[in-house]
């Protein structure tokens, strides 16, 4: 994966079958963005969840874990034995609510000039995606009903413009 790269691991429950499992059979470097989705799931202070099974060699560069569908608040530890990365919960996980921010990963530009922003979709949240280019009127760009997973807010940008913000509120937020 290169350093730009994200790989998305979803943990929906603490059996191995709720669980996403990556094989690689060869070599892997692994750099960018490991995304650990806890999907309805909230584990407890010492589960394990071994998501990454590499036969071959195994180079870790610069990669990093982000957690989403839990509060900020979770840590966990990732470890690689065996060929199998492992991330093991330190303390116990909080699901999401509407009063916590909204989790987002890094946004990125498709080669066509449209933006994708992924965020972690709180189960039934409405979320609205907006965009401006002055930074004080905000436009509707789409909305979307929050899942309990990662979503993805895609949006291809028409017009000359120098400058388009974006940003992702729910409602009654500003």
């Amino acid at each position: 994966q290169e350093p730009e790269g994200t790989v998305a691991i979803e943990i929906m429950g603490p059996d191995p079958a709720d669980q996403d499992l990556l094989i690689v059979t060869g070599d892997v470097t692994l750099g960018g963005t490991l995304q650990v989705i806890f999907a309805g799931y909230a584990p407890r202070a010492a589960d394990t969840f071994s998501f990454l099974d590499v036969v071959g060699a195994f180079r870790a560069d610069g990669f990093q874990v982000v957690i989403s569908g839990l509060r900020d608040d979770f840590e966990s530890k990732c470890e690689l034995a065996d060929g199998m990365l492992t991330l093991t919960a330190l303390t116990d996980g909080q699901p999401l609510t509407a009063d916590d921010p909204i989790q987002t990963v890094n946004v990125t530009v498709t080669p066509d000039g449209a933006i994708r922003w992924p965020f972690f979709g709180i189960e039934g949240i409405t979320y609205h995606f907006e965009s401006s280019t002055d930074l004080s009127e905000w436009a509707d760009v789409s909305q979307a009903v929050g899942e309990g997973n990662l979503q993805t807010f895609s949006h291809q940008s028409v017009g000359a413009v120098t400058s388009r913000y974006y940003r992702i509120r729910t409602n009654g937020e500003e």
